[in-house]
């Protein structure tokens, strides 16, 4: 592995959002594959995690957190 393959490991390890908006791709509404580009419902809930990691989520439909929460666990 060379140096800057570690980096780019590391900078992943330390950040999620870049990790997730990097590497990560789901299958939008037009059935079409797309990085996934979290939104404010899912950085919020991540925020969330950072503080406790035990969190419930009371939330209205469609905001993203099930595929949130299966990012995070990836």
């Amino acid at each position: 592995m060379n140096p800057i393959q570690l980096k780019e490991i590391k900078k992943c390890k330390n950040d999620f959002i870049y990790f997730s908006e990097k590497y990560l791709k789901i299958i939008n509404k037009q059935n079409k594959v797309v990085p996934l580009k979290l939104n404010q419902a899912q950085k919020s809930i991540y925020e969330s995690t950072k503080h406790n990691r035990y969190i419930k989520i009371l939330k209205a439909r469609q905001l993203g957190s099930s595929t949130f929460i299966a990012s995070f666990f990836f």
